[in-house]
């Protein structure tokens, strides 16, 4: 194995290590009876690696596998840059699921928030409205027993 492979298997070992599903959505904490948080986080990361063999230009057809033999010196390296940020929390609260932003909230974090609830408000007013236009149509029906109404300033006609 080349000595770049190693230093490359080496370093992403250690990150599986540090970042697990865990580390993105962590784990849950009751904060009452019947709540329960999970946090939600986000995680940037940046890798690289590199390195190069050393020697004079007679030698150059003999490469760091040959090292011991020649004496070609390897330098590598690695580097890692790790970012964890809180992003939101679930909120689960008697079966309802809200998310909460960690940072404060702008104008479409809150309209977004608020969506469900109104979607509940506007469920609510349209049944009632359907119950109320039900039962004016049956008041209206059994006014004059013939499910009809005469309207306002006229007289029934009765053909025959």
């Amino acid at each position: 194995m080349h000595p770049i492979e190693n230093i490359i298997e080496t370093s992403l070992e250690r990150i599986k290590r540090l970042i697990d599903v865990s580390t993105v959505v962590g784990a849950p904490i009751t904060a009452n009876a019947d709540t329960l948080l999970i946090p939600v986080s986000k995680i940037t990361l940046g890798f690289t690696s590199g390195g190069g063999e050393y020697g004079d230009a007679q030698n150059s057809k003999k490469s760091v596998y040959d090292a011991p033999q020649n004496g070609f010196p390897f330098t590598g390296a690695a580097a890692v840059g790790l970012s964890l940020k809180p992003t939101a929390f679930l909120s689960v609260e008697q079966g309802n699921v809200r998310v909460i932003p960690a940072s404060p909230a702008g104008a479409v974090d809150k309209l977004t928030d608020l969506v469900p609830q109104v979607l509940k408000s506007i469920e609510k007013f349209a049944s009632a409205m359907v119950d109320n236009t039900a039962k004016k149509c049956e008041n209206n029906n059994d006014k004059d027993g013939a499910g009809a109404t005469t309207p306002v300033g006229y007289e029934a006609v009765q053909y025959e």
